[in-house]
C-alpha cells in the first residue's frame, strides 16, 4: 500500500466540499463497550467524517449517524476482554457515571510504503494535483490564508483588482467565501483530519481531532528543503582533545547513544526514523477562558539547526481536555479520568507505529525505515501525565525519571551511581505489587511501556526553557528580592528596581523601565534579558544599604556571594547552549551546574517554602547530563520554537473564528494553510513584485572548485546585484588566496599588533573596543585542500590606512585563518592555539608593513 496522492487506504477522510451531513463510515474500526455495573453500554461510532462547516455559516451543524448494526455491537462486546486490563482497580471504584470508548486498530491501517517524493517527482506521475483556475487566483488565496484576512478586507481587494486589472484571464473569485470554498474542496490525502471519540463522561463526548502520524511525517519529508538535510544512519562522532586522545562528541541525535541502541535492534540494512512529540496546553484568548492542547511532531533525523525552524514541525492533533470545574475537582475519580483521557488520546496517535517497518519512497529510491518514538518534550506537568507519576512536589518521589526521595532534592552532592532510574519493567512490578502510592505512581498501566526502544521515563527531556528560564531563574530572582528585603529592608528592593530601570537602551535588549513588579507575568525571552543585566544590578546593593544589625564585613561577604551566584548562573547557562559536548565538556558542565547549585541552595534556601526541594533543580542537577549522552545536545530538545507555533496553530485560528464549534473552525484554518504550503511546492509564488536584491555576501553563496572560480563569478554577477564590498571581495579573492598558500607551511602562529592612528573626524568610521580596532570583513570562506584533513576557515579583510603626508588611501587586502575559542577551525588537527574569533595570521601586501597578526 502506498501513501501517495491518490492510493492511500485510510480509516476515514475529511469531506470539505459539501458541509451538510457527516456520512457514517462503515469501514472504520469498531468500538468496545465497557461493563459498568453489569450493564453493557453500547458505544457510538468512533470515527465520523469531519464535515468542517464554513466558519461563516453559523446555521449549519454537524449531524452524526447514530445507527449501529447488531453485528458491530456484538463485535464490540467480544473485543472488550482484550482491553479491560488497562486499569488495576476495579471499575466500580472509579467509573460509575461515564462510558469509556476503546478504539481498536484494523489491519487495513497498516502502512507499508510512505511516499515523500518531491513535488517535481510527483508531477511526473499520473496523479492529479489540485490546482487553481489561474495564477492570480492562486496568489490571492495565498494572501488570504497567509494574513488570515477577513471577508470585508478580502472582498475589497477583489473589487479593486477586478476594477483595474488589465489581464482578462486573471479573474479572482467573486468573494472571499468562494475562495475558501474552493480551497476546502481540495482533497489532499495527507492533509485530511479526522475525529475520534475517546470518552463519554457526564453525558459529554471528548473528541480527539487529529490526523495519522504518518500523514504528519509525510508533510515534513515532502518538503525538499527538509528532506535533503535528513540523516538516517547512526553517525557516532569523535574529536581529538589537546592530549591527542579521541573523545566521544554528542551533538545531533544521530550521534547519541540512543540512536546506536535503536540501530542495533533492527536489521543492518534498515534505517531509524526518530519521532519527537511536543505537547503543551495553551490559552486561546487573552482572558484564558478557552484553551487547547495541541501536540506537534518533528523528526530526530533532521539536524538541530534545521529542526529549530518553525516549518520543521507539524501539527498532529488537538488533544481533548476536561474542564476542571469545582464540581469536577470534588469527584473522587477526577484524577484518574484526566489521566485516562490523556493516555488514551496518545495511544490513538502512536498506534500506527506499532505495526513495524515501512518503505520510505524518495526521489532517489526506497529507504527501509523503522519508526521509533524517541523524545517527548514539554513542561513537567505534561511529563508527569506521560509517565503517570504524581505531579505534586510534596509527594514521596516527585521525580518522573528516578525514585530519589523528596528529602534529597536539595542535596547537590549525591553520588550519581546511587541514583536508581525508573524503567518500564520496574514500574510494572511496582504496580503488580501494589506499591504504586509508595513510588508516587498512579495505579494505571502506561501505554508507552510496550513501545520498542523507549524508556518513557528517560524519553521525557529536561527542557531548558521550562527548567531554567521559566523555572529556576524565576525562583532565583524572587528569592533574591526576599534576601534584599531581609538585609536592606524595602530600600533594597526599591534600589534593585531603580537600577534595573536606569539601564540605557541597547539594540536587542529588553528593558524594565518600571522594575520587575509581578514577576509571574514575564516570558522566557524577558528572563533571558534579565540574565544579561541582573549581575550588575545586584552588585553593591547590600554593601550600600545593609541594616545596622549587620556588620560591614558581613554585608561585603553576602554581596560577593550574591554576585558570584549570578556569575555562576550565566556561565552555566551559556555553556548549556553549546551545539556539541565532548566527554570533557560534560565534566565541565557538570562542575558548573554543581557550583551554581551549591550557592543557590546555601544562599537562598531560607527563602524557599520547600527549602529548595525543587523537582526542576533535582532534574537539572542529575539528569541533564544523561539526557545529552542519550539524545544529543540540549539545543536539540529545546521548546522555544514550539511555543511560537501556538500563535500560528492555536491563537490566530481561534481569533478569526466565531467561537461556535471553535475547534472545528481552527482545524479548518490550519488545513487551509497546510494546503497552500503544499501546493506552492508545485509552483513558484506568483503575483509578487520582483525586487532587486543587493547582496552583501552575508550568507553561503556557492560551493565550487577553484579551477571554476572565474565561471562562477561571471555567472553570479549576471544574476545578482552586488554591493561594493562584495565586488571588492571577488576582485581580491585570488590574489589574497595566493598569499595564504605561501603561509600554510608555517609551523607556528605568530601574533603581533597592528597599530592604526585614527583622526578625530574619522572616529565614527571605525569600530573599537578596549583599544582594539576592527577591520571590515569582505568575505568568509572555507578552503578544503586534499592533502590536509581539516578545512581552513578564512576571512578576507580590508584595511583603509591613511598616509598623513600625502593623504592617499592605501587599501591593503589580507587573508586571515580563523581559529576561535570553540575550536571550529584548525590545521593538521592543531586546535586551540588561536585567540578569539577573528585573530590568527595575516600578511600585508605592502612591503613596508610585513606584519603577521
Amino acid at each position: 500500500m502506498y501513501l501517495d496522492e491518490n492510493n492511500l487506504t485510510r480509516e476515514e477522510s475529511t469531506n470539505i466540499s459539501e458541509p451538510v451531513v457527516a456520512r457514517n463510515n462503515k469501514q472504520g474500526p469498531a468500538l468496545s463497550p465497557i461493563l459498568i455495573n453489569d450493564i453493557i453500554t453500547p458505544c457510538e461510532e468512533q470515527i465520523s467524517d469531519i464535515n468542517i462547516h464554513d466558519a461563516w455559516k453559523d446555521d449549519e451543524l454537524l449531524i452524526f449517524d447514530e445507527n449501529i448494526s447488531e453485528k458491530e455491537i456484538q463485535s464490540d462486546i467480544e473485543s472488550n476482554d482484550e482491553i479491560d486490563n488497562i486499569f488495576v482497580e476495579t471499575e466500580d471504584q472509579y467509573y460509575q457515571n461515564y462510558t469509556l470508548l476503546f478504539p481498536t486498530v484494523v489491519s487495513s491501517s497498516i502502512l507499508t510504503v510512505l511516499d515523500v517524493r518531491t513535488a517535481q517527482k510527483v508531477q511526473e506521475t499520473k496523479y492529479a494535483i489540485p490546482s487553481f483556475p489561474n495564477s492570480a487566483y492562486e496568489a490571492f488565496v495565498h494572501l488570504l490564508t497567509k494574513h488570515n484576512l477577513s471577508d470585508f478586507v478580502a472582498n475589497d481587494i477583489i473589487s479593486l483588482f477586478n476594477n483595474f486589472h488589465m489581464d482578462s484571464t486573471a479573474i479572482l473569485p467573486s468573494n472571499a467565501k468562494a475562495a475558501r470554498k474552493l480551497l476546502d474542496s481540495m482533497q489532499i490525502p495527507h492533509i485530511l483530519y479526522k475525529k475520534t471519540v475517546i470518552m463519554e463522561y457526564n453525558q459529554k463526548q471528548y473528541i480527539l481531532y487529529h490526523r495519522t502520524i504518518y500523514d504528519t511525517i509525510k508533510e515534513l519529508l515532502s518538503n525538499e528543503d527538509i528532506f535533503k538535510h535528513c540523516v538516517f544512519d547512526f553517525m557516532p562522532k569523535y574529536l581529538t582533545n589537546i592530549n591527542g586522545e579521541n573523545e566521544r562528541c554528542y551533538g545531533e541525535q544521530y550521534n547519541s547513544e540512543w540512536w546506536g541502541q535503536a540501530q542495533s535492534s533492527i536489521s543492518e540494512n534498515s534505517k531509524v526514523l526518530s519521532i519527537i512529540l511536543y505537547s503543551d496546553a495553551t490559552t486561546c484568548d487573552v482572558l484564558g477562558k478557552t484553551s487547547e492542547h495541541p501536540i506537534y511532531l518533528t523528526l530526530g533525523n533532521i539536524p538541530n539547526w534545521r529542526r529549530s525552524k518553525p516549518d520543521a514541525k507539524a501539527l498532529l492533533a488537538y488533544l481533548p481536555r476536561i474542564k476542571e470545574t469545582n464540581e469536577f475537582k470534588k469527584r473522587k475519580d477526577c484524577s484518574m479520568v484526566k489521566h485516562y483521557l490523556f493516555q488514551r488520546s496518545l495511544e490513538v496517535l502512536i498506534e500506527p507505529i506499532r505495526s513495524g517497518s515501512f518503505d520510505l519512497r524518495t526521489d532517489n529510491g526506497i529507504i527501509w525505515c523503522y519508526p521509533f518514538l524517541s523524545e517527548l518534550l514539554g513542561d513537567m506537568p505534561e511529563h508527569h501525565s506521560l509517565t503517570l507519576t504524581y505531579s505534586s512536589p510534596n509527594c514521596n518521589m516527585p521525580c518522573y525519571t528516578c525514585i530519589t526521595l523528596r528529602d534529597e532534592f536539595n542535596n547537590p552532592l549525591i553520588d550519581h551511581s546511587t541514583i536508581q532510574l525508573r524503567t518500564p519493567i520496574m514500574m510494572q512490578n511496582v504496580l503488580n505489587n501494589g506499591d504504586a502510592t509508595k513510588y508516587s505512581l498512579h495505579n494505571m498501566k502506561n501505554i508507552f511501556w510496550t513501545l520498542p526502544q523507549l524508556n518513557i521515563y528517560q524519553a521525557c527531556m529536561p527542557d531548558r526553557m521550562h527548567h531554567l528560564d521559566l523555572g529556576l531563574y524565576k525562583y532565583q530572582v524572587e528569592y533574591t528580592r526576599d534576601l534584599l528585603a531581609e538585609w536592606c529592608g524595602s530600600d533594597g528592593v526599591i534600589e534593585f528596581d531603580d537600577r534595573l530601570a536606569k539601564i540605557p537602551r541597547f539594540s536587542g535588549l529588553k528593558l524594565f523601565k518600571h522594575g520587575l513588579g509581578n514577576i509571574k507575568r514575564f516570558t522566557a525571552e524577558e528572563f533571558r534579558s534579565m540574565m544579561r543585566q541582573l549581575v550588575f544590578v545586584v552588585d553593591g546593593i547590600i554593601i550600600k544599604l545593609h541594616k545596622s544589625n549587620y556588620t560591614t564585613h558581613q554585608a561585603d561577604n553576602m554581596d560577593k556571594q550574591l554576585v558570584n551566584l549570578y556569575v555562576n548562573w550565566n556561565q552555566m547557562y551559556i555553556f548549556s547552549r553549546k551545539d556539541e559536548f565532548t566527554e570533557s565538556d560534560l565534566e565541565i558542565f557538570k562542575t558548573l551546574i554543581i557550583n551554581w547549585a551549591k550557592g543557590f541552595i546555601k544562599l537562598l534556601s531560607p527563602y524557599s517554602p520547600s527549602q529548595m526541594q525543587l523537582p526542576k533543580l533535582h532534574n537539572w542537577m542529575y539528569h541533564v547530563i544523561d539526557a545529552i549522552k542519550e539524545h544529543g545536545a540540549i539545543n536539540g530538545f529545546v521548546t522555544e520554537t514550539y511555543e511560537s507555533l501556538h500563535k500560528k496553530w492555536v491563537k490566530n485560528p481561534y481569533r478569526i473564528s466565531n467561537r461556535r464549534d471553535a475547534t472545528l473552525q481552527m482545524l479548518n484554518t490550519v488545513r487551509r494553510q497546510n494546503i497552500i504550503n503544499y501546493l506552492f511546492q508545485f509552483s513558484k509564488p506568483v503575483g509578487s513584485n520582483v525586487k532587486q536584491n543587493t547582496s552583501v555576501m552575508n550568507g553561503k553563496i556557492f560551493t565550487f572548485e577553484l579551477s571554476s572560480f572565474d565561471k562562477f563569478v561571471s555567472s553570479y554577477r549576471n544574476t545578482t546585484t552586488l554591493a561594493p564590498e562584495a565586488l571588492e571581495a571577488f576582485n581580491q579573492f585570488l590574489p589574497t588566496l595566493d598569499k595564504f598558500f605561501d603561509l600554510i607551511n608555517l609551523a607556528e602562529f605568530i601574533t603581533t599588533h597592528l597599530i592604526v592612528s585614527v583622526k578625530c573626524n574619522e572616529i565614527e568610521d571605525y569600530t573599537t573596543y578596549d583599544g582594539l580596532c576592527f577591520g571590515k570583513v569582505l568575505m568568509l570562506c572555507s578552503v578544503k585542500i586534499s592533502s590536509f584533513n581539516e578545512a581552513f576557515y578564512l576571512a578576507l579583510n580590508i584595511y583603509n590606512i591613511t598616509d598623513e603626508q600625502d593623504n592617499n588611501s592605501d587599501s591593503n587586502n589580507n587573508v586571515e585563518e580563523i581559529q576561535n575559542e570553540e575550536n571550529v577551525g584548525g590545521r593538521d588537527g592543531n586546535r586551540g592555539r588561536g585567540q578569539d574569533r577573528g585573530q590568527g595570521r595575516a600578511r600585508n601586501s605592502s612591503s613596508e608593513r610585513d606584519n603577521r597578526e
